[in-house]
């Protein structure tokens, strides 16, 4: 439902930062 949804959210977002943060680091 949707606080499954939102746990699945909060989990992804330090994924999303620590990839953006390698991206921009290697540019």
């Amino acid at each position: 439902g949707i606080l499954d949804r939102i746990d699945s959210l909060t989990a992804a977002v330090p994924v999303f930062a620590c990839l953006l943060l390698l991206v921009f680091r290697t540019l």
